[in-house]
């Protein structure tokens, strides 16, 4: 079963033909999803209409183009969406993935962005990347990261720190999804900064990351460095979402 079934994507009156739509509409096909178009300005109108079609088409995937992200209405719909935002960028992306991103909190809790990621790389059949990246400052002070531990720990414990973390924040993958995780990037420095240069360097197709809703809140000035700077599309999951999943116990098990 697809990662996405629904997609659910707001359109200028007058712009039904834009390249983005194509694309989208291409990776709709991929994901074998549904994908609708709602005619609408968010420069103008109220983003109530959009809800009221994702809750009336069933959508699970709300596409937003990463220019108008930073206009009142379009982050009004992004912070009341009560699913996922793909942000779609102006440059041409290309049909074709080449692998996902996934930045790392450090955190040992549930991540909903790494889970969907895991799903997402193993339904597109491309490697996973994960980063995680420590402010110099921060690296010597208290700090509930278990991956600090690395730095003092023998080099052998480091491969099972690190499945115990995957386990730990995405326990709703299997092996086999899990198994298309292809490296971890442990670094130091300006988090966006880092982010950004992975994503270039690896030809990153997607990023997901973890959010508050807002882009007013918490790390919200490096999540607003990596839009400007995407040349990809960026997976938004709020870190309350609640993700819907199919488990196969002999037969489909809604969770």
């Amino acid at each position: 079963m697809s990662t996405f079934n629904s997609l659910l994507m707001p359109v200028p009156f007058g712009r039904i033909r834009h390249p983005s739509i194509a694309r989208m509409r291409a990776i709709a096909e991929t994901m074998k999803a549904e994908f609708h178009i709602l005619e609408i300005d968010l420069r103008y109108e109220s983003p109530l209409k959009m809800l009221a079609t994702i809750e009336k088409l069933s959508s699970d995937l709300l596409v937003v183009p990463t220019a108008i992200v930073f206009g009142s209405r379009a982050q009004e719909l992004m912070h009341k969406s009560p699913i996922p935002v793909l942000l779609v960028p102006e440059a041409p992306v290309p049909r074709k993935f080449n692998s996902v991103l996934v930045p790392m909190s450090g955190e040992i809790r549930t991540s909903h962005a790494l889970t969907l990621g895991i799903k997402l790389a193993s339904e597109f059949a491309v490697p996973l990347d994960l980063i995680y990246v420590v402010d110099p400052e921060t690296v010597n002070e208290e700090c509930p990261c278990p991956l600090l531990s690395f730095l003092d720990d023998a080099y052998h414990e480091y491969p099972r720190m690190l499945e115990e973390l995957i386990a730990e924040a995405s326990p709703l993958t299997s092996i086999e999804e899990k198994a298309n995780i292809r490296d971890f990037h442990f670094c130091t420095g300006a988090a966006a900064r880092e982010i950004v240069n992975q994503m270039k360097k690896r030809h990153t197709s997607l990023v997901a990351i973890e959010w508050h809703g807002r882009l007013t809140r918490g790390h919200a000035r490096v999540l607003k460095h990596i839009l400007r700077q995407a040349h990809c599309l960026v997976l938004l999951v709020k870190t309350e979402s609640h993700v819907h999943f199919r488990l196969k116990v002999g037969k489909d098990i809604a969770a």
